[in-house]
Protein backbone atom coordinates (compact mmCIF):
# COMPACT_ATOMS: atom_id res chain seq x y z
CA UNK A 1 0.00 0.00 0.00
CA UNK A 2 1.02 3.65 -0.69
CA UNK A 3 3.29 5.27 2.35
CA UNK A 4 2.36 8.77 3.48
CA UNK A 5 5.72 10.97 3.62
CA UNK A 6 5.99 14.13 4.01
CA UNK A 7 8.85 15.96 2.74
CA UNK A 8 10.24 19.44 1.37
CA UNK A 9 10.54 20.38 -2.26
CA UNK A 10 14.30 21.48 -2.61
CA UNK A 11 14.91 20.31 -6.14
CA UNK A 12 15.68 22.57 -9.05
CA UNK A 13 13.57 22.76 -12.16
CA UNK A 14 15.27 19.91 -13.45
CA UNK A 15 14.01 17.63 -10.93
CA UNK A 16 10.62 19.01 -11.56
CA UNK A 17 11.29 18.47 -15.19
CA UNK A 18 11.99 14.95 -14.38
CA UNK A 19 9.25 14.58 -11.26
CA UNK A 20 6.55 16.04 -13.99
CA UNK A 21 7.57 12.92 -16.47
CA UNK A 22 7.24 10.69 -13.59
CA UNK A 23 3.80 11.87 -12.67
CA UNK A 24 3.25 11.92 -16.64
CA UNK A 25 3.25 8.33 -16.89
CA UNK A 26 0.35 5.72 -17.93
CA UNK A 27 -1.79 4.59 -15.31
CA UNK A 28 -0.61 1.15 -16.39
CA UNK A 29 2.46 2.00 -16.12
CA UNK A 30 1.12 3.03 -11.82
CA UNK A 31 -0.83 0.24 -11.82
CA UNK A 32 2.17 -2.51 -12.57
CA UNK A 33 4.77 -0.80 -10.22
CA UNK A 34 5.15 -1.90 -7.04
CA UNK A 35 2.42 0.63 -4.96
CA UNK A 36 5.09 0.10 -2.41
CA UNK A 37 8.02 2.22 -3.79
CA UNK A 38 4.68 5.15 -3.71
CA UNK A 39 4.90 7.73 -1.46
CA UNK A 40 2.72 11.07 -1.00
CA UNK A 41 5.25 14.07 -0.87
CA UNK A 42 5.45 17.78 -1.09
CA UNK A 43 6.62 17.80 -4.44
CA UNK A 44 3.25 17.32 -6.02
CA UNK A 45 2.16 20.36 -4.35
CA UNK A 46 4.39 21.80 -6.43
CA UNK A 47 3.44 19.74 -9.59
CA UNK A 48 -0.21 20.83 -8.97
CA UNK A 49 0.20 24.50 -9.62
CA UNK A 50 2.41 24.34 -12.45
CA UNK A 51 0.95 20.82 -14.21
CA UNK A 52 -2.44 20.36 -12.92
CA UNK A 53 -3.08 17.91 -16.02
CA UNK A 54 -0.50 16.15 -14.64
CA UNK A 55 -1.32 16.02 -10.95
CA UNK A 56 -5.21 15.44 -11.71
CA UNK A 57 -3.98 12.10 -13.25
CA UNK A 58 -0.92 11.83 -10.61
CA UNK A 59 -3.25 10.06 -8.00
CA UNK A 60 -0.92 11.79 -5.75
CA UNK A 61 2.01 9.39 -5.64
CA UNK A 62 5.63 9.75 -6.30
CA UNK A 63 8.00 7.37 -6.82
CA UNK A 64 10.79 7.23 -4.63
CA UNK A 65 13.62 7.59 -6.28
CA UNK A 66 15.80 4.40 -6.19
CA UNK A 67 18.83 4.14 -3.64
CA UNK A 68 16.63 6.66 -1.61
CA UNK A 69 14.47 4.28 -0.22
CA UNK A 70 16.24 4.06 3.66
CA UNK A 71 15.15 7.88 3.72
CA UNK A 72 11.13 7.62 3.65
CA UNK A 73 9.02 5.37 5.88
CA UNK A 74 8.82 2.85 2.91
CA UNK A 75 11.08 -0.16 4.68
CA UNK A 76 8.61 0.45 7.57
CA UNK A 77 5.40 -1.56 5.66
CA UNK A 78 7.55 -4.51 5.97
CA UNK A 79 6.70 -4.38 9.66
CA UNK A 80 3.05 -6.87 10.17
CA UNK A 81 2.39 -4.13 13.22
CA UNK A 82 2.07 -1.09 10.36
CA UNK A 83 1.00 -2.79 6.91
CA UNK A 84 -1.43 -5.13 8.34
CA UNK A 85 -5.10 -3.26 9.05
CA UNK A 86 -6.31 -5.08 12.31
CA UNK A 87 -9.27 -3.16 13.02
CA UNK A 88 -12.67 -2.42 11.54
CA UNK A 89 -14.17 1.21 11.46
CA UNK A 90 -17.21 2.54 13.44
CA UNK A 91 -18.36 6.15 13.38
CA UNK A 92 -18.70 6.38 17.00
CA UNK A 93 -20.93 9.81 16.73
CA UNK A 94 -21.76 13.69 15.73
CA UNK A 95 -20.70 15.60 18.79
CA UNK A 96 -21.14 19.70 19.60
CA UNK A 97 -18.28 20.40 21.56
CA UNK A 98 -18.23 23.07 23.64
CA UNK A 99 -15.33 25.60 24.48
CA UNK A 100 -14.58 28.12 26.99
CA UNK A 101 -16.82 30.62 25.59
CA UNK A 102 -19.68 28.65 25.41
CA UNK A 103 -18.94 28.14 21.50
CA UNK A 104 -19.55 24.53 19.55
CA UNK A 105 -17.33 22.98 17.05
CA UNK A 106 -18.86 20.15 14.74
CA UNK A 107 -17.18 17.27 15.97
CA UNK A 108 -17.14 13.86 14.57
CA UNK A 109 -15.14 10.45 16.25
CA UNK A 110 -14.61 7.05 14.73
CA UNK A 111 -13.16 4.32 16.62
CA UNK A 112 -11.91 0.53 16.00
CA UNK A 113 -14.60 -1.96 16.02
CA UNK A 114 -13.26 -4.64 18.15
CA UNK A 115 -11.98 -3.76 21.77
CA UNK A 116 -13.22 -1.64 24.86
CA UNK A 117 -10.65 -0.28 25.96
CA UNK A 118 -9.39 2.89 25.75
CA UNK A 119 -7.16 4.17 22.77
CA UNK A 120 -4.91 6.73 21.92
CA UNK A 121 -6.60 9.61 19.99
CA UNK A 122 -5.74 11.21 16.72
CA UNK A 123 -6.93 14.77 15.75
CA UNK A 124 -8.31 16.84 13.20
CA UNK A 125 -8.86 20.00 13.26
CA UNK A 126 -9.58 21.85 9.83
CA UNK A 127 -11.51 24.85 7.93
CA UNK A 128 -11.67 23.03 4.46
CA UNK A 129 -14.43 20.62 5.64
CA UNK A 130 -14.24 17.69 8.45
CA UNK A 131 -15.49 15.42 5.78
CA UNK A 132 -13.52 16.17 2.77
CA UNK A 133 -10.77 14.30 3.63
CA UNK A 134 -11.96 11.66 6.19
CA UNK A 135 -11.32 8.71 4.38
CA UNK A 136 -7.48 9.71 4.23
CA UNK A 137 -7.50 8.80 7.71
CA UNK A 138 -9.05 5.64 7.72
CA UNK A 139 -5.70 3.64 8.37
CA UNK A 140 -5.32 4.90 11.24
CA UNK A 141 -8.36 3.57 12.65
CA UNK A 142 -8.02 0.39 11.64
CA UNK A 143 -4.51 0.21 12.99
CA UNK A 144 -6.23 0.81 16.67
CA UNK A 145 -6.45 4.60 17.36
CA UNK A 146 -9.61 6.67 17.71
CA UNK A 147 -9.75 9.32 15.14
CA UNK A 148 -11.12 12.95 16.09
CA UNK A 149 -11.96 15.33 12.86
CA UNK A 150 -12.99 18.80 13.91
CA UNK A 151 -14.31 21.71 12.10
CA UNK A 152 -12.89 25.01 12.98
CA UNK A 153 -14.42 27.80 14.48
CA UNK A 154 -16.98 29.38 12.22
CA UNK A 155 -16.39 27.01 9.23
CA UNK A 156 -18.91 24.39 8.10
CA UNK A 157 -21.08 22.96 10.68
CA UNK A 158 -19.12 24.80 13.31
CA UNK A 159 -20.92 27.89 15.59
CA UNK A 160 -19.01 30.82 15.99
CA UNK A 161 -17.66 33.76 13.88
CA UNK A 162 -14.86 32.38 11.20
CA UNK A 163 -11.29 34.60 12.11
CA UNK A 164 -8.57 32.92 10.54
CA UNK A 165 -5.66 31.97 13.55
CA UNK A 166 -7.92 34.11 15.69
CA UNK A 167 -8.77 31.61 18.63
CA UNK A 168 -6.64 28.37 17.88
CA UNK A 169 -4.96 28.30 21.03
CA UNK A 170 -7.68 28.29 22.92
CA UNK A 171 -10.12 25.86 21.07
CA UNK A 172 -7.40 24.05 20.50
CA UNK A 173 -7.02 23.19 24.19
CA UNK A 174 -10.62 22.67 25.00
CA UNK A 175 -11.10 20.03 22.05
CA UNK A 176 -7.83 18.15 23.38
CA UNK A 177 -9.48 18.43 27.26
CA UNK A 178 -12.61 17.19 26.12
CA UNK A 179 -11.53 14.66 24.17
CA UNK A 180 -8.74 13.35 27.27
CA UNK A 181 -12.35 13.18 29.19
CA UNK A 182 -14.13 10.53 26.58
CA UNK A 183 -13.96 6.80 28.15
CA UNK A 184 -12.79 6.08 24.45
CA UNK A 185 -9.41 7.93 24.95
CA UNK A 186 -6.34 7.03 27.02
CA UNK A 187 -5.47 10.17 27.34
CA UNK A 188 -2.26 9.99 24.37
CA UNK A 189 -3.25 12.07 21.74
CA UNK A 190 -1.47 13.28 18.18
CA UNK A 191 -2.57 15.81 15.62
CA UNK A 192 -2.09 15.92 11.96
CA UNK A 193 -3.29 18.24 8.94
CA UNK A 194 -2.02 20.27 6.36
CA UNK A 195 -1.50 24.02 5.52
CA UNK A 196 -4.08 25.49 8.02
CA UNK A 197 -4.00 22.19 9.53
CA UNK A 198 -0.69 22.34 10.56
CA UNK A 199 -0.64 25.80 12.20
CA UNK A 200 -3.70 24.25 14.40
CA UNK A 201 -1.35 22.28 15.88
CA UNK A 202 1.02 24.14 16.74
CA UNK A 203 -1.11 26.67 17.96
CA UNK A 204 -2.62 23.58 19.86
CA UNK A 205 0.62 22.95 21.45
CA UNK A 206 1.12 26.60 22.50
CA UNK A 207 -1.80 25.94 25.23
CA UNK A 208 0.76 23.53 27.00
CA UNK A 209 -1.80 21.37 26.82
CA UNK A 210 -0.66 17.75 28.52
CA UNK A 211 -2.56 15.45 26.29
CA UNK A 212 -1.10 16.86 22.95
CA UNK A 213 1.58 13.95 22.60
CA UNK A 214 2.97 14.06 19.04
CA UNK A 215 2.60 16.28 15.60
CA UNK A 216 2.54 15.94 12.36
CA UNK A 217 2.32 19.04 10.79
CA UNK A 218 2.26 19.15 6.93
CA UNK A 219 3.60 22.01 4.70
CA UNK A 220 2.36 24.55 7.46
CA UNK A 221 0.95 27.38 7.30
CA UNK A 222 3.01 30.47 9.01
CA UNK A 223 1.89 32.97 11.50
CA UNK A 224 -0.77 35.67 9.63
CA UNK A 225 1.93 38.97 10.91
CA UNK A 226 5.02 37.64 9.82
CA UNK A 227 5.51 34.43 8.00
CA UNK A 228 3.15 34.60 5.57
CA UNK A 229 3.55 38.27 4.52
CA UNK A 230 7.29 39.01 4.52
CA UNK A 231 8.70 34.88 4.07
CA UNK A 232 12.10 35.18 4.13
CA UNK A 233 12.19 38.86 4.51
CA UNK A 234 10.96 38.88 0.76
CA UNK A 235 7.48 40.96 0.95
CA UNK A 236 4.42 39.18 -0.39
CA UNK A 237 5.91 36.88 -2.48
CA UNK A 238 4.44 36.22 -5.66
CA UNK A 239 4.33 32.20 -5.30
CA UNK A 240 1.72 33.45 -2.47
CA UNK A 241 -0.95 34.41 -4.61
CA UNK A 242 -2.35 31.42 -6.19
CA UNK A 243 -3.10 29.85 -2.57
CA UNK A 244 -4.49 33.04 -1.65
CA UNK A 245 -7.05 33.50 -4.09
CA UNK A 246 -7.79 29.97 -3.55
CA UNK A 247 -8.27 30.66 0.21
CA UNK A 248 -10.86 33.69 -0.44
CA UNK A 249 -12.81 31.81 -3.11
CA UNK A 250 -12.89 28.26 -1.27
CA UNK A 251 -13.01 29.56 2.47
CA UNK A 252 -15.70 31.91 2.08
CA UNK A 253 -17.64 29.18 0.95
CA UNK A 254 -19.79 27.09 4.06
CA UNK A 255 -20.60 23.37 3.34
CA UNK A 256 -22.58 20.82 5.57
CA UNK A 257 -21.82 17.38 5.50
CA UNK A 258 -23.88 14.39 6.88
CA UNK A 259 -21.83 11.62 8.00
CA UNK A 260 -22.58 8.17 6.25
CA UNK A 261 -24.62 5.77 8.32
CA UNK A 262 -26.39 8.59 10.87
CA UNK A 263 -29.10 11.52 10.34
CA UNK A 264 -29.55 14.80 12.59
Amino acid sequence: MPVCFIGTYTGGSANLTAIGYELNAAPTTFAAANAADYVIGAPTLIIMFAFPAIAARSKWFQKVKEGYEAYTPVKLWGNEKIAKAEYNVVHHGHYRVAMRDGVKLATDVWLPIEGKESKPAILVRTPYGRMEFANSYVHFIQRGYAVVIQDTRGRQDSEGEWIPMYSEIEDGDDTLNWMADQLWCNGNIGMIGASYGGYVQWAAAASGNPHLKALISIVTAGSPFIDIPRKGGSLFPVCWLGPLLWWEKNLNQKRWYVPIGMKY
